[in-house]
């Protein structure tokens, strides 16, 4: 890789070297070398991937990688290669991408541990659905804007159609509506804030 990694664990070499092929993507994407920039954001990509699905096996002890940071990082990074693959004119293939992007981060578990671990969960399950709905509405944005690389047959596919990742982002929306008026009316007693961390 790029860094030393000698003493590191698994999950961080990822995480570092996650870390350095963005920093690379960005570098070319000054030098306006498409190509190139996409082929990092792929293997940053490529990586974070891999430290979730090491999380999801548990094949790593406890570490200071929370998932909700990878989660938000591949996020952004998902938005990079799919901007690179509808400048290319590769919408189908930034619909694949959308798909296991789903796939792989949409049901991760929530951490909620310590007091108010209910409530904690039930924010961290309404940040799920937001999170959802807004990859949903990103790729809407994006068939939208190229809608003239799609040839008239595509145009008609369901699945390149902006509006139906605008009801996929409805139907989250209202999936996050449901599980906040569940807890309100279950724990009208307790406010829907979490406690101030102690300093």
């Amino acid at each position: 890789r790029f860094v030393s990694t000698s003493g590191m664990s698994k999950e961080l070499q990822l995480a570092m070297s996650a870390r350095q092929y963005v920093k690379i993507g960005q570098y070319y994407e000054l030098r306006r070398e498409g190509s190139k920039a996409h082929k990092a954001y792929k293997d940053a990509y490529d990586d974070l991937i891999s430290i979730i699905k090491q999380k999801k096996q548990g094949e790593t002890p406890p570490s200071k990688i929370a998932i909700n940071e990878v989660k938000h990082v591949a996020e952004i990074v998902f938005y990079k290669l799919c901007l690179s693959y509808f400048n290319q004119g590769r919408a189908v293939e930034a619909v694949r991408l959308f798909r296991n992007h789903m796939h792989q981060y949409r049901d991760l578990p929530v951490e909620a541990t310590g007091e108010n671990s209910g409530l904690r969960k039930t924010v961290g399950e309404c940040e799920k659905k937001a999170w959802a709905a807004r990859q949903c509405i990103n790729l809407a944005n994006f068939l939208h804007k190229y809608k003239d690389i799609l040839s008239d047959q595509q145009k008609t596919y369901e699945y390149l159609q902006s509006s139906t990742f605008v009801y996929m982002a409805i139907s989250f929306e209202r999936q996050r509506r449901v599980i906040l008026k569940n807890y309100t009316e279950n724990n009208g007693d307790n406010p829907l804030e979490l406690d101030e961390p102690n300093v």
